[in-house]
């Protein structure tokens, strides 16, 4: 991305992005969920200073929570969790287009059930009941899935 950015003729967009997410979660790293999120991070610094080639997506969100979710740490479902409510605001705000999916729920659902804490449990319980309310509310995007 750093090389692109030096060549004012080939500029990263949203997919150059994503895919970089993409390979630091196939990396194996234990770095990547870290990584991620300042990927994150730089895309909506670039996208606020203007680039809309550079709008994180659901795509982009759902990665870095994957990548959070698998990263092992003990803090990964306190973060993939503020990744969702970030999400949430980001497009409450118009900084991203969509809503959470439930792909986004889903995956940090995963981060609390790899943390093998009994507060997991609770917790992951709590956001699944929120899935459930919004999905009666009307919100067809984040039906629980089977």
């Amino acid at each position: 991305v750093e090389l692109c950015s030096k060549n004012s003729d080939m500029r990263p967009d949203t997919v150059a992005y994503n895919t970089l997410i993409k390979v630091w979660g196939r990396s194996g790293d234990e770095i990547a969920g870290e990584r991620s999120e300042a990927i994150l991070n730089q895309m909506l610094d670039v996208y606020r200073d203007g680039s809309v080639d550079v709008r994180p997506d659901d795509v982009t969100y759902n990665s870095v929570i994957h990548n959070v979710a698998n990263s092992n740490v003990p803090d990964s479902p306190h973060r993939a969790r503020r990744l969702l409510e970030q999400m949430k605001k980001s497009y409450e705000s118009g900084i991203i287009a969509v809503e959470p999916n439930i792909i986004t729920y889903n995956s940090v659902l995963d981060a609390f059930a790899k943390s093998g804490r009994a507060e997991s449990a609770k917790m992951a319980e709590e956001l699944l009941f929120n899935i459930e309310e919004s999905s009666d509310k009307g919100a067809s995007d984040i039906e629980p899935d089977l």
